[in-house]
């Protein structure tokens, strides 16, 4: 994984090339339908300018009066979760699948701290919440990811994602069937 120094505290962690999107786009892919969340995507594309996933409009939680304060907080909750979800996929499919199982550690701790912010500020997680929800979420994502069944449809829908460059969510969902994950 390539990291780029922004300033002497700060990294950002970037891509190498196209086929390391590709790679992430088809790992959070994968996690988001595991978690039952593929109708939550509008489209998926490695040209975006930020965030490869684009969700839908009931995705985001604008807030309302008519909504109770618990029902509210967990809508927030599961946005942060699949989210949460999402980065620590891109980390997984990126090390364990496509380098062959090289050591997360180093990329996961710099996209934990990110992760434990959020929840703290979006959520108002305590620090051992956070604590077990960062130790299941990375359990689970290492569990998908260390499967070696997966690589060969994982490749698959990396290189349909390069070929194809934008997906909405519906296609996306129908590559991923042809290819015998969902």
């Amino acid at each position: 994984m390539k990291k780029e120094k922004k300033d002497k505290n700060e990294y950002i962690l970037g891509y190498r090339n196209e086929a390391d999107r590709c790679y992430a786009l088809a790992g959070m892919a994968i996690s988001l339908a595991s978690l039952d969340a593929l109708e939550s995507v509008a489209s998926v594309s490695i040209d975006y300018p930020g965030p490869m996933v684009r969700f839908t409009g009931e995705f985001y939680f604008g807030g309302s009066p008519s909504v109770s304060p618990k029902a509210a907080w967990h809508r927030i909750f599961e946005g942060y979760r699949l989210t949460s979800s999402l980065a620590i996929a891109n980390v997984m499919a990126r090390c364990l699948m496509r380098d062959g199982g090289s050591d997360p550690s180093d990329m996961l701790d710099r996209v934990a701290e990110t992760i434990r912010i959020e929840g703290s500020e979006e959520c108002g997680l305590e620090e051992d919440e956070l604590d077990a929800f960062l130790s299941n979420t990375i359990t689970r994502s290492r569990r998908i990811f260390a499967n070696s069944r997966l690589i060969t449809p994982l490749e698959a829908l990396a290189r349909i994602i390069g070929e194809r460059r934008e997906l909405s969510g519906r296609s996306l969902a129908e590559e991923m069937h042809m290819l015998r994950i969902i």
